[in-house]
């Protein structure tokens, strides 16, 4: 096993999630007339029996550190797009020895620890003025707005939807070929039923290694591939739907993933927008349908009470997984928070969690847990690949 079989496995997930379980493994039917559903789990009854639950594309993959997890992930991102019809022969870039992915990931591991330890960069905090998206007629705000853009001529575009009349700047407009679609303000695009289908990868990291994932993405993928490094609303403005549209990865720490929490429907917390003399923009993150969210250092997302935690469960993705080499930290409940992440019903539910998989657990039976995780987790030690390392 290396790290083209995990690939294979990944592209697997995604293409064929089936558990291989329907409603009926889990209802029982009493026979009255009319006839009920006793859940054998929870001890609930329907008079019905209840939809097949949904398992979404995506998993866990939780190779130990050191055997090239940020590789193995690249190589799905590369060889699964969105549109486009998979192959089992992942893309050349994972075709590497296990021996050199170690060394790599060792050296990425130290480089990154010791910038984080440099001086920060000059990216700061906006002000509350300058996070504004519209064209604003308050002549106060106008004069320190043109004191910052005094030689640029500030360029516009009107909202089809409400009229408001925006920088193009401040919503990532003017950064791609943009011409012949049409655009919508940051808060239209919010109250849009049906978000955007991207095809952008979203990878969410601790800061400590977001520059890592950086640097990786630029040393293995070609020129072509565009990757995009989220700092969030607070620190760059409203980055547009049709914007992401055009990236392939989009890498965002933890850090600004807990901030974009203050820029959920903003302007309806703050008034209605004709109080308002200038606008915020909402996330953008939460305005698109990812193809795939991947979580780095998953076992952060272990627990249900975190911002963190809310805000990823918040996306909305097609294939969505966890990336861990300690999925488990002190207890195998740790798992339960990686099955709500991903969404495997019915044992996202605390109530089917505890009776199908962890009290049986408790109990000495680890047959349902096991079942469950052989088909959705993938993970390598060292030990299960040293042949490789010694034929090298």
């Amino acid at each position: 096993m290396d790290a083209m079989d995990a690939v294979r496995f990944m592209i697997s997930r995604e293409v064929e999630p089936d558990l291989g379980y329907s409603s009926k493994d889990f209802f029982v039917q009493i026979p009255t007339n009319p006839p009920f559903y006793f859940a054998l789990y929870t001890g609930a009854m329907f008079d019905s029996l209840p939809h097949p639950f949904e398992v979404p594309p995506g998993g866990i993959l939780a190779d130990e550190m050191g055997l090239g997890k940020t590789v193995e992930l690249l190589g799905l991102i590369m060889s699964h797009r969105r549109g486009d019809t998979p192959t089992t022969d992942p893309d050349p870039i994972v075709k590497r020895s296990v021996i050199a992915i170690v060394l790599e990931e060792i050296v990425s591991t130290v480089v990154a620890g010791l910038e984080a330890n440099l001086p920060r960069g000059t990216m700061t905090r906006k002000r509350s003025w300058d996070l504004h998206y519209n064209e604003i007629e308050d002549e106060s705000v106008k004069k320190r707005a043109k004191m910052s853009n005094s030689v640029n001529v500030v360029s516009t575009i009107k909202c089809l939807a409400c009229g408001v009349t925006c920088s193009q700047a401040k919503v990532f407009w003017d950064r791609f070929d943009s011409s012949a679609i049409p655009f919508y303000c940051p808060n239209c695009v919010q109250k849009q039923e049906s978000k955007k289908a991207i095809k952008a990868t979203l990878v969410i990291a601790p800061s400590t290694i977001c520059h890592q994932w950086y640097e990786e993405v630029k040393r293995h993928v070609r020129d072509d591939v565009s990757v995009d490094m989220y700092n969030g609303v607070a620190a760059e403005g409203y980055k547009h739907p049709e914007y992401l549209a055009t990236r392939d990865i989009v890498i965002c720490s933890f850090e600004t993933l807990a901030n974009e929490v203050y820029f959920i429907e903003t302007n309806e917390k703050l008034g209605s927008l004709r109080s308002r003399k200038y606008l915020i923009p909402p996330t953008p993150l939460l305005s698109v349908e990812w193809w795939r969210v991947c979580v780095d250092e998953a076992q952060v997302i272990e627990s249900r009470t975190s911002v963190v935690s809310e805000m990823c469960w918040r996306l909305q993705a097609v294939n969505r997984w966890c990336i861990t080499g300690t999925p488990i930290t002190d207890s195998v409940d740790n798992l339960f928070g990686l099955l709500c992440f991903i969404g495997v019903e019915p044992y996202c539910y605390s109530n089917w969690w505890n009776g199908a998989l962890w009290l049986p657990y408790e109990n000495g039976c680890s047959e349902p847990l096991v079942d469950l995780f052989s088909k959705i987790f993938w993970r390598n030690t060292k030990e299960d690949v040293i042949d490789q390392v010694i034929q090298f």
